[in-house]
C-alpha cells in the first residue's frame, strides 16, 4: 500500500518520445518532450523521412498527480521555414495517465490524436 502511495505522490515526467500510430505504417507523428522544450514530427518512409510540425515550450508539471493538461507557445524560429509546421501561436496537450492527446491539422482537416511512450 506505501508503495502505491509513493507513486502516486510523483511528479510526473513525461521527458522521451512518444508515437501517434496511424493507419499507415511507415507514417506518423512522433512528439518529443526534453526538458522546457517539445517538438513534433511528421516522420514517413518507415523513419526516413522528417519532417518538423511543431516547436514549442514544455512546462513541465510540478505537483504530484495522474493527469496533466498544458499549452505550448510555438517557436516560431524553428517552425517559420519548415514547410510541413503548424503556424499557431499555441497549441493544447493532455496527458491522461497513459497518452498525450492534441489536435494535429493539416490540409484543412483537424484531428485528435493520441501518442503513447515509445
Amino acid at each position: 500500500m506505501q508503495e502505491a502511495e509513493e507513486q502516486q505522490e510523483a511528479v510526473l515526467d513525461l521527458a522521451g518520445t512518444w508515437k501517434v500510430e496511424g493507419s499507415d505504417p511507415d507514417s506518423w507523428q512522433e512528439l518529443t518532450i526534453s526538458g522546457d522544450v517539445m517538438t513534433i514530427d511528421w516522420v514517413s518512409d518507415g523513419g526516413d523521412t522528417r519532417a518538423l510540425y511543431w516547436a514549442g515550450t514544455y512546462p513541465a508539471p510540478t505537483e504530484p498527480s495522474d493527469t496533466w493538461s498544458w499549452t505550448s507557445e510555438n517557436d516560431h524560429e524553428q517552425t517559420g521555414t519548415a514547410l510541413m509546421a503548424s503556424s499557431d501561436e499555441t497549441k493544447d496537450f493532455e496527458f491522461d495517465g497513459e497518452q498525450i492527446s492534441y489536435s494535429v491539422s493539416a490540409l484543412g482537416i483537424t484531428k485528435t490524436v493520441h501518442a503513447a511512450r515509445q
